[in-house]
């Protein structure tokens, strides 16, 4: 072994820790915004903070999966780091449609009608759908704010999924 193997097993070893940091904060964080839901602590700042948190680590994420070298156990790390984004985003966008649909009842309609606020399993559900472009059509967004903020999704999924595959064809 020579000082250029020695010094990839370290980016490794580096890239590794620096992704499991990311990753417990990203779950601490979600447990946190879970318990607020589950405890009725009402949605403000505290979910502002979140989601702006959350936000910040799915760039730095997708950041990551474009600029990172291509190192030893690359393809695992790309595909452990697309699990847990989808999770994130599926997840944040859940909390942006909750909040969403407490502040505006109107902003979705749910068979048509105004959906009202609509609760975690409602928004996550719905967000599950949309990202996965299924599309059930049962709830849909009715504001432009919140069409705003389905578009971003989808964009964002493509977006991911893109990259994604660009990084497991990628030729090391």
């Amino acid at each position: 072994m020579g000082s250029a193997d020695g010094s990839e097993h370290g980016a490794t070893r580096r890239l590794t820790r620096a992704a499991w940091l990311w990753a417990g904060f990203i779950s601490m964080a979600m447990v946190v915004s879970f318990a607020m839901d589950v405890l009725g602590v009402p949605y403000g700042f505290a979910t502002v903070m979140l989601v702006t948190d959350i936000v910040l680590a799915l760039a730095l994420g997708l950041g990551w999966m474009v600029a990172a070298p291509a190192v030893r156990h690359g393809r695992a790390m790309v595909v452990g780091l697309l699990l847990m984004m989808v999770g994130l985003a599926v997840w944040n966008f859940s909390t942006i449609y909750r909040e969403m649909s407490s502040s505006d009842p109107k902003a979705f309609l749910d068979g048509g009608r105004p959906a009202g606020e609509l609760d975690s399993i409602d928004t996550l559900y719905f967000s599950m759908a949309v990202f996965t472009t299924a599309g059930f059509g049962d709830i849909v967004p009715a504001s432009e704010a919140a069409r705003a903020v389905v578009t971003a999704q989808m964009g964002f999924g493509v977006l991911l999924i893109g990259v994604t595959i660009t990084r497991l064809t990628a030729r090391k």
